[in-house]
C-alpha cells in the first residue's frame, strides 16, 4: 500500500491532498484533555460562501485551498527555519485568512497563534510547526473528501 501523500521539496509537508476513500475519520470536534477542541472543518463558512458566490465558486475555493495547503505550509516552515519575519508572517496571514474562509478552524487557530508569536519576536520551532501542519493537512483533507463534504 502506498503513502497517500508525497513530500513537497523535502519538507515533509504532504503534497497530495485529495485522498480517495479517506472518509474514515469523523469531521467535527474531538475532545482533548482540556475540553472540546476546534472542528477540523466547519461547514458554516462554506455554506455562506456558497450562498454569496454560488456553489461552484465555493467548491473551487475549497479545492484551491486544499491544493495550496502544502505550499503555504512549506513557506511557513521555510520562513521559520530561516527566521525570515516578512516571509513567515505573509505565509501565516495567508494561511489564517484562507483557513477561516474554508472553515478549517484548527488550522486557522494555529496559524494565528504562530503569527502572534512571530509578531512578538518569538520564533516557534519549525519542526513542531511542520509536525502540526502536516497532521492538519491530512485531517482537513480527510474531512473535505468525506461523504458529508459539500460538493
Amino acid at each position: 500500500m502506498s503513502t497517500p501523500w508525497r513530500d513537497v521539496a523535502g519538507t515533509g509537508i504532504p503534497a497530495i491532498v485529495q485522498v480517495p476513500g479517506a472518509g474514515h475519520r469523523q469531521e467535527g470536534q474531538q475532545d482533548s484533555a482540556d475540553g472540546p477542541s476546534l472542528p477540523v472543518l466547519d461547514r458554516a463558512p462554506f455554506r455562506v460562501l456558497a450562498e454569496q458566490a454560488g456553489p461552484r465558486a465555493a467548491e473551487k475555493f475549497l479545492e484551491d485551498y486544499l491544493n495550496l495547503l502544502p505550499a503555504r505550509s512549506a513557506a511557513i516552515i521555510d520562513g521559520l527555519s530561516s527566521e525570515d519575519r516578512e516571509k513567515t508572517l505573509d505565509a501565516l496571514i495567508s494561511l489564517g485568512v484562507s483557513s477561516a474562509m474554508a472553515g478549517a478552524s484548527r488550522v486557522e487557530d494555529h496559524a494565528r497563534n504562530l503569527q502572534r508569536q512571530v509578531q512578538s519576536g518569538h520564533w516557534p520551532s519549525a519542526t513542531a510547526a511542520k509536525a502540526f501542519l502536516s497532521q492538519a493537512i491530512l485531517q482537513v483533507t480527510d474531512a473535505a473528501v468525506s461523504p458529508a463534504c459539500p460538493g
